[in-house]
């Protein structure tokens, strides 16, 4: 497995080092898509895809359908997931389904697999090959794939290999050049109909193109000043433009998750931003003594996330939402606690904190 060489323009040169990388793959909103290699595109097929396809090992399917004005666009329903002959399904909401049988109670672990939520807003499963799934329940999904993946991946997500050129390869493995040939190649149902060229709804409309501007220009605000200079946000504008001049819904499900996904882009490039404070479109409330954090521990979520996972590693993606403050975490009835209270498990039995338990000369 090769290195991957990371560079940083700094003083008007290259700092350049040798690291192995993990990757993330999204879709956003309606969806906009970005690869591991970081091309983006958008696709709006109607239909089930393989956002990453790995013959005979694995694959991780999106399910998209109609939404949006007119019934011209699409967005993702749910993940799917095949790995070890277990079928796990991320569905809306946050539905949960595995080998067909609705869990209702998180965290879910089983044969190498662990899925919990991570906040109030994302559930992530932990699949036992290191790829990682973050779903929001409506229209944010994101992959991350560490560096044993690299020249493995295959699908929407693109080939893993720090080349945005031949992203676009097939099953077949020659390379499309535009997404909706692409994306139509990918489909895991060859009856589908196959998706046309895109066509960007603000140019149909311009009331609707006027009223969006209005709404996406939150993202060329103060709000997210600290941030213009490290994550270039022309293409999330773009992004913005196209859901909310689309939208047939509640403004804040065409325009929120776009803000949060810029939001996320710069977390990851160190700048934390407390958007939704400032937007009234998009404010979160949180109950149960809980408070919104750009990038909560999911490693403290709850005290059954502590007590099955001491060995958690904080993630390097950030899954906005509510979350306790710093030292505390949730109970089983959904509020906020120290994490001194948190009982113990032992062989599926619950221990009060405080409590010692022995066998002979062993104490846990």
């Amino acid at each position: 497995m090769s290195n991957i060489s990371v560079s940083t323009c700094m003083e008007g040169a290259w700092q350049c080092t040798n690291k192995r990388c993990d990757k993330t793959c999204s879709a956003i909103g309606d969806p906009h898509y970005m690869t591991f290699d970081g091309k983006r595109y958008d696709f709006m097929g109607v239909c089930s895809y393989y956002m990453v396809h790995d013959p005979g090992t694995f694959d991780i399917i999106v399910d998209n359908i109609k939404c949006g004005h007119g019934g011209e666009y699409s967005c993702t329903k749910s993940l799917s997931i095949d790995i070890s002959g277990h079928h796990i399904k991320m569905d809306h909401n946050h539905q949960l389904f595995v080998d067909g049988e609705e869990i209702t109670k998180t965290p879910h672990e089983n044969d190498g697999i662990k899925i919990f939520m991570v906040s109030s807003l994302f559930m992530k499963a932990e699949l036992s090959n290191g790829i990682t799934i973050l779903w929001d329940g409506r229209t944010r999904a994101y992959i991350t794939a560490p560096p044993s993946f690299i020249n493995k991946t295959q699908g929407l997500c693109g080939t893993y290999d720090s080349n945005q050129k031949n992203d676009f390869k097939t099953k077949e493995g020659d390379i499309e050049t535009m997404p909706s040939a692409f994306g139509n190649r990918w489909k895991t149902v060859p009856t589908c109909k196959d998706a046309g060229p895109v066509v960007n709804p603000c140019e149909t409309n311009v009331n609707r193109k006027n009223q969006s501007a209005q709404y996406c220009a939150y993202l060329r605000s103060d709000v997210f000043q600290a941030c213009a200079n490290t994550v270039d946000v022309d293409s999330f504008y773009h992004d913005c433009m196209f859901d909310v001049c689309s939208c047939t819904e509640n403004v804040k499900n065409c325009l929120c998750p776009i803000l949060g996904e810029y939001a996320a882009q710069c977390s990851a490039a160190g700048v934390e931003i407390h958007w939704r404070t400032s937007i009234p479109e998009c404010l979160l409330p949180c109950d149960g003594g809980q408070e919104y954090q750009v990038c909560p521990n999911e490693c403290t979520r709850t005290c059954s996330n502590i007590a099955n996972d001491q060995s958690c590693v904080q993630s390097s993606v950030c899954a906005e939402g509510c979350a306790c403050p710093a030292d505390q975490t949730l109970d089983d009835y959904g509020n906020c606690l120290s994490i001194s209270k948190c009982p113990c498990l032992f062989a599926g039995n619950e221990f009060l904190p405080g409590i010692t338990v022995g066998r002979g000369d062993q104490i846990w």
